[in-house]
């Protein structure tokens, strides 16, 4: 009728409510907990902390070429057993050996079979002058190295936020400064993957805690197959398997018992069922539980006399590098 005037408010009011509703197209990607804009810019928020582990992997490359093409002896008998299954003879020594498991890191040892299939690794071949056997292990040792710093910028993430760059340089470049350390992580054996593996052990049970998902299925599966790759690094890397149910012990609360022991059983699950597997295959082989190293040497477990060495650790460390971590740790832990 012209002239009236028709309510819209009032006829939308009126609308039945069995009738269709028109709703706006809903973005299947939308990340509801982070606004669009901080989406778009989250990759920058990477960068200083990428810049943090470049120049604390390039001041470590530049600590490592003081000690040269020096690979320690003990690196040869790995380098060898790698010649040796690569080249299909078994795990011996050398082609027509008795069957003996004379390394101790069957992971690390396993990191070169490839690289000898392609070339890369006992070749024959030379690098500035370096031989491919000295080179290689010192690139995977620089590799491990930036590995470490990365999950544990990752962890400062959880801790400091926006100033984890700052953690991981001060942590990056203590490690660099230390003599020892660049010394094993560069010497052919199996030190800088232990190291990564156990730092990111760390990493994931920090974030697990800060995140609120310490019981989460994940993290759970996580933590047991990190411990799985540190014991077949080193055979005292089994002990990492109870660094998490020890954690879920140390946090337990009422509400969330059952949670933790679920969590701590997918754990030990994960860890035990492939290591008991591999410890069945060993003995089948070897006739032994442990590796033939350990069993030569009369190695023992951890001991109360082992914790009274403290002191010889930490002369290693250098006390400036202990202190700087120590106030990172304490800065980190008041920033929580």
């Amino acid at each position: 009728m012209s002239g009236t005037v028709v309510d819209e408010s009032a006829r939308d009011s009126d609308i039945s409510p069995t009738a269709p509703k028109l709703t706006a197209p809903v973005d299947e990607s939308a990340d509801t907990g982070v606004p669009r804009a901080a989406r778009g810019r989250s990759w920058t928020t990477a960068l200083p902390g990428l810049a943090a582990i470049l120049v604390s992997t390039g001041a470590f490359g530049l600590h490592a070429l003081r000690y040269g093409r020096w690979i320690v002896d003990d690196a040869a008998i790995t380098f060898a057993y790698a010649r040796s299954i690569a080249d299909g003879h078994g795990v011996v020594q050398q082609a027509g050996a008795p069957r003996v498991e004379g390394v101790s890191n069957p992971l690390w040892t396993a990191l070169f079979i490839p690289l000898k299939w392609v070339g890369l690794f006992d070749s024959g071949g030379t690098v500035a002058g370096w031989p491919d056997y000295a080179v290689v292990p010192k690139v995977l040792g620089t590799l491990c190295f930036a590995g470490t710093l990365a999950v544990l910028w990752w962890a400062f993430r959880g801790l400091v936020g926006r100033h984890a760059w700052l953690a991981t340089l001060f942590t990056g470049l203590g490690l660099a400064a230390i003599p020892s350390y660049v010394i094993w992580a560069v010497s052919g054996l199996e030190n800088p993957l232990y190291g990564l593996l156990v730092a990111a052990l760390a990493a994931v049970t920090v974030r697990a805690v800060t995140d609120n998902r310490l019981t989460s299925a994940r993290v759970a599966v996580l933590t047991g197959a990190l411990a799985l790759l540190a014991a077949l690094t080193r055979p005292d890397g089994l002990v990492y398997v109870g660094a998490y149910p020890l954690l879920l012990l140390a946090l337990l609360t009422r509400e969330r018992l059952w949670a933790s022991v679920r969590a701590g059983l997918i754990s030990v699950l994960t860890f035990g069922l492939p290591m008991g597997a591999f410890l069945l295959a060993r003995h089948d082989m070897f006739g032994l539980w442990l590796p033939n190293t350990a069993v030569a040497k009369g190695q023992q477990g951890v001991t109360l006399a082992g914790f009274a060495k403290l002191d010889v650790l930490l002369s290693y460390v250098t006390w400036p590098v202990v202190l700087i971590t120590v106030a990172v740790v304490g800065l980190a832990i008041g920033a929580t």
